[in-house]
């Protein structure tokens, strides 16, 4: 049984479930009358949040709108109970106004058989706030969306082997105070990781804080392109090895559900920054600095990869891991 199977009668009122489109953005109602003993648990399954205590323990994301055309999810629902019977509306009941027990003595189908006690239960749909959900590299009930923004880095370029073309006298070569700089294109890359179960977080920061200032040992990208990187019919490129720096994450409290108790969610968001450098056919990144090797047999300047020498063992200035395991610490 998933959490989208119900064991209850449940009718569709009419109309219900067309879509509307409002200034390109896409939003649906659809209205369940069902009894009202079973309405909230209607509404919950269908955010991803019915919790029982047994059969669920986790959040897993909300359903979609039963549709090819369009792509909603369950955002909200709210409860109109068409029965008094619902209820045990003696005011003498109510003497604690924060008592637990008095309120769910208030709140009781006293007659949970009969055809009279229905209620209508009202799912709003709404598009997503991820872009995939389905990546075998993303924790599973979880949804990423990726925001991409350009930077760049002004390089100090070393002037021993520049040169003016038509100097003004014999001198060619720049003078040491002559600076020089390229400008190296960056990008800063943001991961929102969406629908994490908050009994997760503990787990998943202590995961993420392993890859503060480490860049990909690997080819990497395709989890944040929705899958369509290399081998697809598109033409996103994941980003060569020891391009790409996981900076730091933090937590999106607006997105933070805190009314659910055993089932609340959150969102992090995953900071890193992309480093690539094209020379020709040439990538290079993190490790590599601009070199001035004009003295060597002419070869001029090139970008080559730095080494620390600590004792005479020499390591990379960043530390290259795997970026498999990021969004998903489980596999």
């Amino acid at each position: 049984m998933t959490m989208f199977d119900i064991t209850f009668p449940c009718e569709a009122v009419e109309p219900s479930g067309i879509p509307a489109c409002s200034e390109g953005k896409m939003t649906a109602t659809r209205k369940f009358a069902v009894n009202a003993v079973y309405a909230e648990e209607l509404g919950l399954r269908l955010l991803g949040k019915w919790f029982d205590g047994a059969t669920f323990t986790t959040p897993v994301l909300p359903a979609t709108y039963p549709s090819l055309k369009f792509k909603m999810v369950a955002k909200s629902f709210t409860i109109d109970y068409l029965s008094k019977c619902r209820f045990q509306a003696n005011p003498d009941l109510i003497t604690d106004l924060v008592s637990t027990d008095q309120m769910e003595t208030y709140y009781t189908d006293i007659e949970v058989d009969t055809e009279d006690t229905l209620a209508v239960v009202t799912v709003s749909y709404a598009e997503p706030d991820w872009d995939c959900d389905d990546n075998d590299s993303i924790l599973p009930e979880t949804a990423i969306s990726t925001q991409i923004n350009p930077a760049y880095e002004m390089f100090t370029l070393p002037n021993q082997n520049l040169e003016w073309e038509n100097p003004p006298g014999k001198d060619k070569m720049l003078k040491a105070d002559s600076y020089a700089y390229k400008i190296i294109p960056k990008s800063d890359i943001i991961i929102s990781w969406h629908n994490i179960p908050v009994s997760y977080l503990c787990s998943i920061e202590t995961s993420l804080a392993a890859y503060r200032g480490k860049i990909n040992d690997a080819v990497w990208g395709d989890p944040i392109f929705c899958g369509l990187g290399a081998g697809s019919d598109t033409t996103c490129e994941p980003y060569p090895a020891e391009t790409v720096m996981f900076i730091d994450f933090e937590e999106d409290r607006s997105k933070r559900t805190n009314g659910f108790i055993q089932m609340d969610t959150t969102t992090l968001k995953l900071h890193l920054k992309c480093r690539l450098i094209r020379e020709g056919a040439n990538t290079y990144g993190w490790n590599h600095l601009f070199c001035d090797k004009s003295g060597v047999g002419g070869v001029g300047s090139v970008w080559e990869k730095v080494k620390k020498n600590l004792a005479g063992v020499k390591t990379d200035l960043f530390e290259a891991v795997p970026f498999g395991l990021l969004l998903n610490p489980t596999l």
